[in-house]
């Protein structure tokens, strides 16, 4: 059995919310694996060991404790556990990793850190909330073997992305980008050195809306099971 923790504080009117339990039962079908998932709200995580879980995802949406968040990142990150963080959880995840991996302490989130003097998260060019865009992936790359192709159409719910002024720190860093739009603004991130350690801007539990499994929660999932057979 796999235990999957969903970082998240649940909110049923939400449709990435409901999406991610949809996509989470269509991967297990698909793979016929056995997999208990369990919402964790972001207040709940200072007193959660971490290590009761095989894998995680780091769901979208207005966190009520983004600390929490941020902190449970680390470990997840610190520990290897596999971790697949979606939007706001992917924007997240780059905070994480700049602030106690690269030490740019002073990069917030441009909405959510309004008194910060700079900011590693800001507002999008143009919103992406609810569209479909076609991503790049880098072949040589874990989510690029998990794909099996070099392009892909996913669906964004986000206003907020990487700040392109601080493109080239993420760049210089073991944290890889591995997906791009047509444009060259960063889409997806993962951590070689790491089982899985993924990010996306997009939600990929969307495509469950349509009733499709998605590669990344087949990944993730895979990845658990073989965490868990150690």
């Amino acid at each position: 059995m796999v235990r999957l923790g969903i970082i998240g504080d649940y909110n049923q009117t939400s449709e990435t919310h409901r999406a991610t339990d949809a996509c989470i039962a269509l991967a297990s079908a698909r793979l016929r694996s056995n997999v208990r998932s369990e919402w964790l709200p972001t207040n709940s995580l200072p007193n959660t060991d971490l290590h009761t879980f095989d894998a995680y995802i780091v769901n979208t949406g207005v966190y009520e404790n983004r600390d929490a968040v941020l902190k449970a990142l680390r470990v997840l990150r610190e520990k290897s556990i596999p971790t697949l963080a979606t939007c706001g959880g992917f924007q997240h995840m780059i905070i994480e990793y700049v602030h106690n991996v690269l030490g740019l302490e002073h990069l917030g989130h441009a909405e959510f850190d309004p008194t910060t003097r700079e900011h590693i998260i800001t507002p999008l060019a143009c919103s992406l909330r609810g569209l479909e865009g076609e991503i790049s992936l880098l072949p040589d790359s874990i989510v690029g073997r998990l794909y099996e192709r070099a392009l892909t159409t996913e669906k964004f719910y986000c206003s907020f992305g990487l700040n392109p002024q601080h493109r080239q720190a993420l760049s210089n860093s073991p944290l890889r980008i591995v997906g791009h739009d047509g444009e060259g603004q960063v889409r997806m991130t993962e951590l070689p050195t790491h089982p899985f350690y993924i990010g996306t801007l997009f939600v990929p539990q969307a495509r469950a809306l349509r009733g499709e499994s998605h590669p990344l929660i087949e990944g993730l999932i895979v990845n658990a099971a073989r965490k868990n057979r150690i």
